[in-house]
């Protein structure tokens, strides 16, 4: 290495290789005594670099020093101290829901930044690796080696980056990264922070918005930050309750099983003992007790949110609590008027084909 550049970099004395990465190291500068991060990046994008060395972007590394020499890359950048998400994951195994929405709102702050750069900046690698949680609770995202200018005008990436995991399959060569790609790498993310696991689905109404958040399809995703902030701002996205489970059993405490089975019981036979009148075969009194069992069942378990169905329906969007409740109530009356007027069609074309 030659010229100006050459002399900066004397400036730096190599203390330590960070990780597993033989191009990134702690340095220190020799007249200030302070500690930097130096990279030597094969593979980059020196618009990116430098569009971030004249605008930086709040809550990511500080870029001070950088030149292009032979191919490659070198960067001087600040060092930032504090805990790797992944080494926090790995230390308490999972993070309380509050924890990581309020981990995942940071993150999406600095994603938000980056995506309202002219043009947007793609981030493309979104992983617990490359977020640092610092102790007055800020949220740094490191490493751009993979950031890219969103190109309208592409198919496909020109080079497939990304971890495995965590990179959206458009960067693996199907098709190009934008916005939503970053999205689905945030998804991942809160994903783990939640479990663990990446491979791990959580429970509860959370499970709906990192669905979204990772879907195969970029066009079924959030298109934007701001999309995915509404929902995690929700008041109900907190809520502990495994939605998946029958109501009753979305507790640990055990007499509120028993009590939920006792009432499940009853309520079935209530039915099996139900007669109806006018009804004297036994086939169409069964038919009757079957439908009807089914019918308020599945309006029970619709006012009870089975299986997260007012996200599905669009409800939980509802902000207006009276509103809210207005449409659970309709739909609830619209559920016992199909089936009941149902079951009173077939009951009769029963009958018919009975006394036939």
């Amino acid at each position: 290495m030659s010229g100006r550049y050459q002399y900066q970099l004397s400036d730096y004395k190599e203390i330590e290789q960070l990780g597993d990465n033989q191009g990134v190291f702690l340095v220190r500068n020799r007249y200030n005594n302070k500690l930097y991060i130096e990279k030597k990046l094969d593979i980059y994008s020196l618009d990116v670099y430098k569009y971030l060395q004249d605008n930086h972007v709040k809550n990511t590394p500080v870029i001070y020093e950088m030149a292009e020499e032979k191919g490659k890359l070198f960067v001087i950048e600040e060092y930032v101290t504090g805990t790797l998400l992944k080494e926090y994951i790995k230390r308490y195994g999972s993070l309380p829901a509050d924890e990581a929405i309020d981990i995942t709102k940071k993150l999406c702050s600095i994603i938000k930044e980056l995506h309202e750069c002219d043009p947007p900046i793609i981030h493309r690698d979104i992983k617990p690796e490359n977020i640092i949680l610092k102790k007055d609770g800020t949220v740094v995202l490191l490493d751009m080696n993979a950031a890219k200018f969103f190109d309208e005008n592409s198919t496909k990436d020109t080079y497939l980056l990304g971890t495995y995991g965590y990179a959206a399959p458009e960067q693996y060569g199907f098709g190009k990264s934008g916005i939503s790609s970053d999205i689905y790498g945030i998804g991942k993310v809160l994903n783990e922070m939640l479990t663990g696991d990446i491979n791990t689905a959580p429970s509860g109404s959370i499970k709906i918005i990192i669905d979204k958040c990772t879907e195969m399809d970029p066009k079924n995703r959030y298109q934007s930050v701001d999309e995915l902030m509404k929902d995690l701002n929700r008041k109900d996205i907190l809520s502990a309750v495994d939605y998946d489970k029958l109501p009753g059993f979305r507790t640990d405490k055990l007499w509120q099983k028993l009590l939920a089975s006792m009432g499940y019981v009853s309520f079935m036979l209530l039915f099996l003992a139900a007669h109806f009148e006018g009804v004297t075969n036994m086939y169409e009194t069964w038919f009757y007790r079957f439908t009807y069992y089914i019918t308020f069942m599945m309006a029970f378990l619709f006012c009870r949110n089975y299986r997260n169905i007012w996200d599905m329906v669009g409800i939980s969007r509802v902000e207006n609590r009276l509103v809210k409740i207005t449409v659970i109530f309709m739909m609830i009356i619209g559920i016992l008027f199909i089936g009941l007027t149902t079951a009173s069609t077939l009951g009769l074309i029963i009958r018919e084909g009975i006394s036939q």
